[in-house]
């Protein structure tokens, strides 16, 4: 790990996950809360801009791994390996995300396309229906 204080946010995040999961403050479910706390914190950091990025897929392919990390920064204070597991699975869950976003958004605009190309006088309907389906509630404009 770098020198103190010269961390990135993400490797800090990862320790803090640590540490959360080190300390298993509750009964249940310290697993989950400690898991979302990363996209929380990656939110609240500004590194995104909505709770987007969700590693827990990531952490149960790669369970054995994930245990075995974090088992071994607890015995021995040894943060590369962890920092190196940690930091390849934001990368790939946001690669997987942005994938998944950019196939989302060539699906809408195929199905507006189809729609245009149908024609009739109710094409301005489907295309508002369209819209407002793909629209967070929270910027929605009626006046569109």
């Amino acid at each position: 790990m770098r020198g103190a204080g010269k961390q990135t946010k993400a490797e800090w995040f990862s320790v803090q996950h640590v540490q959360f999961e080190t300390i298993h403050p509750f009964l249940d479910g310290n697993g989950r809360v400690g898991r979302l706390l990363i996209t929380l914190l990656l939110c609240d950091a500004g590194l995104l801009s909505q709770p987007l990025l969700y590693l827990s897929l990531y952490f149960k392919q790669h369970r054995g791994d994930y245990y075995d990390l974090l088992n071994h920064v607890r015995r021995t204070g040894d943060w590369e390996a962890w920092l190196g597991f940690f930091l390849e699975g934001v990368k790939r869950t946001a690669e997987g995300a942005v994938s998944t976003a950019r196939g989302l958004s060539r699906m809408f605009q195929d199905d507006r396309d189809r729609i245009q190309a149908a024609g009739g006088r109710k094409t301005g309907s489907a295309l508002r229906v369209d819209h407002s389906l793909i629209t967070p509630a929270n910027h929605w404009d009626p006046e569109a």
